[in-house]
């Protein structure tokens, strides 16, 4: 198939792009700045901010497209968000296959970034034949979540005492390694329209999860969850310490508090995306 990939110049899309040409598929790269597109296959002019005629040519002569845009450095990301998935949907229509990747968590989160990444799923499920892949933590080099826990955990790590992390970070989380996710974004092309969950075969507290990552860089951490630090406070923190969007590091932070664990029941059928273990992707991630 020709396949529309916005994003793909992201984390996740710069994988995605050439296991997709290696299962065989035609890649046309969606971005702002085609001619600085490196990746495989070509690429078209695409700016979800700019005007629909643009738009429109964007998406003519594609057979499916990934949905992989999100604001997550803008601080009215969901508005954003929200704006953007309708005015692509618009011009995509209600034919052509859509995947989107989507956060996991429930429904009725109380997390604002979570609660925007299901909101521009339904905006998508409600006008386009989307199939909707939900994860948690991507561990991958670039993903900006394996980011801040790289740094954070490194630099915690050195410390003699336990170190103090928000008392929400006590919630249940399922990441997933990086190549697992591609595998299951790309066999998403195939699955009937709906929401379906992936994740890898641990679930841990993100506690827990800083404490692996610092041990896979050779240090020890030991944590201690408090009330006071909140995600307004701990999220700016955070983004300098990890040199990161601070906007981004506060919605991921916020995020925290909710449990992020795959709903077996929504399960793709197939390979399940968890044929690598976490310290494995840890050790991969870093290798980068």
């Amino acid at each position: 198939m020709r396949i529309l990939l916005t994003g793909a110049t992201g984390a996740v899309g710069a994988e995605l792009a050439p296991a997709l040409v290696a299962a065989g598929h035609e890649v046309v790269a969606a971005t702002r700045r085609p001619s600085a597109y490196a990746g495989p296959g070509s690429a078209v002019t695409f700016d979800l901010d700019g005007g629909d005629g643009a738009l429109a040519a964007a998406v003519e002569g594609v057979d499916a497209a990934y949905y992989l845009v999100h604001g997550l450095d803008r601080r009215d990301v969901a508005a954003v968000d929200r704006t953007r998935a309708a005015r692509f949907a618009r011009a995509w229509g209600p034919e052509r296959p859509v995947v989107y990747l989507g956060g996991l968590g429930p429904d009725d989160t109380g997390s604002p970034h979570l609660r925007s990444r299901h909101e521009v799923g339904a905006v998508l499920r409600d006008r386009c034949a989307a199939v909707e892949l939900r994860a948690s933590i991507v561990i991958g080099p670039r993903s900006l979540s394996f980011q801040l826990l790289k740094v954070l955990s490194c630099i915690a790590g050195t410390s003699p005492l336990p170190v103090a992390v928000p008392a929400s970070s006590a919630a249940l989380t399922q990441p997933i390694a990086q190549r697992d996710l591609t595998a299951a974004l790309v066999a998403a092309l195939d699955l009937a329209p709906g929401v379906y969950d992936v994740g890898g075969e641990e679930v841990l507290s993100f506690r827990a999860l800083l404490e692996r990552a610092a041990a896979a860089q050779g240090r020890t951490l030991r944590t201690a969850p408090v009330v006071p630090l909140g995600a307004d406070w701990f999220g700016p923190l955070a983004s300098v310490l990890a040199g990161v969007d601070p906007w981004a590091t506060t919605s991921l932070f916020a995020s925290m508090a909710t449990e992020t664990v795959v709903d077996d029941a929504r399960r793709p059928p197939g390979p399940d995306g968890r044929a690598t273990d976490l310290d494995t992707a840890l050790a991969l991630a870093l290798a980068g």
